[in-house]
């Protein structure tokens, strides 16, 4: 995980991330590709079917919203709470994480899921799929849904609105301490020279 994603963020430069952005209700962070196995299909039904109307969707990265998303967004009644805030820099990116109410990761399948390291370097509570790479990764950190479950992502949706405490925040930037750039070429060359 980069450095950048360790930085303390200041509640000045979240109050101007989410004015520059429009973001004036609390959001969850979907980041990357939408299609495929990403499942932003799954989790967007999933989000239209919740009940928390005071919570929106923003998007980074993955391109814009195709018409077919911008129709289907339209079907489901919710185009106005679901908005892409484009590519984003990685110090914006953080903003984006610190900003964020939680972000969300229903992919079906993972190599690694960096970003998901990002948010909790971050702080950030992470509703995550219930697969073996992230349980693997993060132990029990995440709240885990069901990736092919509009109804368990729900649930995970709705454990996002208990309270979050410095505690629990704190251990999430623990988690993705480990995966640190400089602890995994410590470790490489710890490899390396045992082979040597």
């Amino acid at each position: 995980v980069s450095e950048i994603f360790f930085k303390e963020t200041s509640d000045e430069e979240i109050v101007q991330f989410k004015k520059t952005h429009g973001l004036e209700k609390p959001f969850l962070l979907f980041v990357g590709k939408r299609g495929g196995y990403k499942n932003f299909d799954t989790f967007i039904n999933a989000y239209a079917k919740w009940e928390n109307i005071d919570v929106e969707v923003a998007l980074v990265g993955g391109g814009s919203f195709t018409k077919d998303e911008k129709k289907y967004l339209e079907k489901l009644k919710i185009h106005t709470r679901v908005r892409y805030l484009g590519s984003l820099t990685d110090d914006d990116l953080r903003r984006a994480y610190y900003a964020s109410t939680a972000f969300v990761f229903p992919t079906r399948y993972e190599g690694f899921g960096m970003p998901l390291l990002e948010a909790f370097a971050c702080g950030t509570r992470v509703i995550a799929s219930d697969i073996p790479v992230f349980h693997e990764l993060a132990g029990d950190t995440p709240i885990y849904a069901s990736p092919d479950s509009e109804e368990s992502i729900i649930d995970g949706l709705n454990k996002i609105l208990s309270s979050d405490s410095l505690e629990e925040k704190e251990y999430r930037r623990v988690t993705a301490h480990t995966y640190r750039w400089e602890n995994t070429v410590r470790k490489t060359l710890e490899v390396y020279q045992k082979l040597v």
